[in-house]
């Protein structure tokens, strides 16, 4: 009875956490469009909770403040990187699968409006990171490195988690350039020529080389 108890108990959490989970999801979602009619400074948390039909009191339940909505907005492209991105990225050579984990994160992101990714950016300056390499766009290309350094895919030379830092940080600025330019390029192409100039740096010398696309 007892163990029966505890994993009712733990199933229940589960459930309760996939649900608040499901919840927040979709009271992103439901904001997004009144994002790209007033910018981040403008928009009010009464404004936030009448686009998502929410009382005042449900908006501080699943979010912080106001920053801490937008940052949530990072949660949507963590699901997709381990829910659809992850699955995708089984290849024995971890070149492609790095390349593919940059085309995905350039996919995802020209997705979105510039409004939004500039609300997001102005709202990550005052974000505590300190958790940030547990997420999974850290955690996922840094094992994809490791294991490319493990499998003599790329030179042992280098420490794997400055690599990520620096992929990451490449990554954004490309997206916050991308933005202040609104859109005026194609962000998919110029990541994509980004990380295979990326990769090429960290090559075994004399191997030969990705040509790009």
């Amino acid at each position: 009875t007892g163990c029966f108890c505890l994993l009712y108990a733990g199933l229940s959490g589960g459930l309760l956490r996939i649900k608040a989970k499901n919840k927040r999801k979709k009271i992103i979602l439901s904001i997004f469009d009144k994002m790209l009619t007033v910018d981040f400074e403008q928009i009010t948390i009464k404004a936030l909770c009448d686009a998502a039909d929410i009382s005042v009191g449900t908006f501080y339940h699943y979010f912080k403040d106001k920053s801490g909505f937008f940052i949530q907005i990072f949660s949507l492209f963590d699901d997709y990187i381990e829910e659809e991105l992850l699955p995708t990225l089984t290849d024995e050579n971890e070149i492609n699968n790095f390349l593919n984990f940059c085309n995905g994160f350039a996919t995802y992101t020209n997705g979105y409006d510039v409004k939004i990714l500039r609300s997001i950016y102005s709202s990550v300056l005052s974000f505590s990171n300190e958790h940030e390499m547990e997420r999974p766009f850290f955690r996922i290309p840094y094992e994809i490195l490791l294991n490319a350094q493990k499998k003599q895919q790329i030179s042992p030379d280098f420490n794997i988690e400055d690599l990520t830092k620096a992929l990451i940080i490449s990554l954004r600025g490309y997206v916050y350039d991308w933005a202040w330019h609104e859109g005026s390029y194609d962000l998919v192409e110029y990541i994509h020529k980004f990380a295979v100039l990326f990769i090429n740096a960290l090559k075994l010398q004399g191997e030969k080389v990705i040509q790009q696309m």
